[in-house]
């Protein structure tokens, strides 16, 4: 119904009930959510699929985004558009680009950028923290979220901590260089070998994939080696979560966001996490299998 011009919607989002008027979509578009275990990348296209079906539902009057994130983050629109034929239209058509059949995977690029509200952060993978910062700073009542994974969000370093990182990557280049100067012709003539050989396996592998319409096989990709600095942990980003809550609603007197969470194929360490992101938030947990 609508009060005040605003419509509320009931959204039945993997089976997790919740109702709102102002409805932001968190979606997961990491390369991780296509992998084998998680149904490859098909699985994904029913992923798709099922969002589109919520957007649609969407009551008139109501107002909503779609907002994904992987390494950075992405929002549908700059701000929460009312629901109607055109804006869904516009949004299941965005939602389109993410994770097709053949690729590419994860997100190439970033629209948004948290400022002064974000983690002092340089870097990380599967960022829920930034997603849920454009969702309260857009002022959403009710948001769903489907992941696979935990946060992982790299702290940025200055002083000594700064220091002691770089003294730790110094080492391991030196390492590699070491190793690298060990190496006999025969022995890189052997690796490059294996290399191509191993390339050519998988694009084979990947061939047969996609004529049985699986699509290629995806594994989300290690960084560039060498020792990462230090990452946030799931307790500080649940606090920063809780901080952002009482910046965005309790200090302007609304009442908070509720955050409901779908774990896609998640182990038990990731689950209790989601389910405590869920919870913290007055919202509902549920894990799924891969379709």
């Amino acid at each position: 119904g609508s009060g005040g011009g605003f419509g509320t919607s009931q959204v039945n989002f993997f089976g997790l009930k919740g109702f709102g008027q102002r409805i932001a979509i968190l979606l997961d578009v990491s390369e991780s959510m296509c992998e084998d275990s998680r149904g490859y990348p098909k699985g994904y296209q029913r992923v798709k699929f099922r969002i589109r079906e919520v957007i649609s539902y969407l009551a008139d009057g109501t107002f909503f985004n779609i907002i994904s994130f992987a390494r950075g983050c992405r929002t549908c629109f700059p701000k929460m558009l009312l629901a109607d034929a055109d804006s869904k239209e516009r949004a299941k058509k965005w939602v389109e680009q993410f994770n097709n059949l053949e690729g590419p995977f994860g997100m190439r690029e970033s629209n948004y950028w948290p400022g002064e509200h974000g983690l002092k952060a340089q870097g990380g993978s599967t960022r829920i923290d930034l997603a849920l910062t454009a969702a309260f700073e857009q002022g959403a009542d009710t948001i769903f979220v489907i992941t696979d994974g935990v946060p992982w969000v790299y702290k940025f370093l200055e002083g000594k901590e700064l220091e002691e990182h770089m003294k730790r990557v110094a080492q391991w280049r030196e390492r590699k260089a070491q190793e690298e100067e060990s190496l006999t012709d025969k022995d890189r003539e052997r690796m490059r070998k294996a290399e191509a050989e191993e390339k050519q396996r998988k694009e084979e592998e990947d061939a047969k994939r996609l004529r049985k319409g699986l699509g290629p096989f995806v594994r989300e990709g290690g960084g560039k080696g060498g020792p990462a600095p230090p990452r946030f942990s799931d307790e500080d980003v649940l606090k920063h979560v809780d901080m952002l809550q009482k910046k965005f609603y309790d200090d302007q007197g609304k009442r908070r966001a509720r955050v409901h969470v779908i774990g896609y194929e998640v182990d038990g360490q990731t689950e209790n996490f989601l389910r405590e992101l869920a919870t913290q938030n007055k919202g509902r947990f549920r894990r799924i299998k891969h379709f």
